[in-house]
């Protein structure tokens, strides 16, 4: 039994100051023909305390729903309906010395999806769907 092979072109689109400049903006996002991932870099950013870990993961969300609501703007405003025809999520990448809060990120991810209708992410790693089944 012969095991067909696809291959699915996988972007990785560079935002912060080079697609977009001087805005509160994602740093990149990451895509196929049916996902798309916009995805947040923290990873020169320092906590010391819960608030300091608060305000990293803060400015993060507000940089990621800022750059989702521009994306969904311009599409829109072309005629696609950006949220449902996508695979939509959102990523936070620290550092792995950043001192991680479990408590704090699920409660952010709830907030954020709650929100937004998009999952978030604070995992180092992204899987990329086929929609070829």
């Amino acid at each position: 039994m012969s095991r067909r092979q696809f291959w699915i072109l996988t972007v990785l689109l560079a935002i912060d100051n080079r697609l977009i400049t001087n805005r509160e903006i994602a740093d990149a996002a990451v895509f196929n023909t049916g996902d798309f991932h916009f995805i947040e870099f923290k990873t020169n950013a320092e906590g010391n305390s819960d608030k300091a870990v608060s305000y990293t993961y803060d400015k993060a969300i507000s940089q990621l729903k800022s750059t989702m609501d521009l994306f969904e703007a311009n599409l829109s405003a072309v005629g696609i309906d950006f949220k449902n025809k996508m695979n939509i999520g959102c990523h936070i990448v620290v550092a792995e010395t950043f001192p991680r809060n479990n408590a704090v990120e699920i409660t952010k991810a709830m907030d954020f999806a709650s929100n937004t209708l998009v999952p978030l992410h604070f995992d180092n790693e992204i899987e990329l769907l086929s929609n070829m089944d």
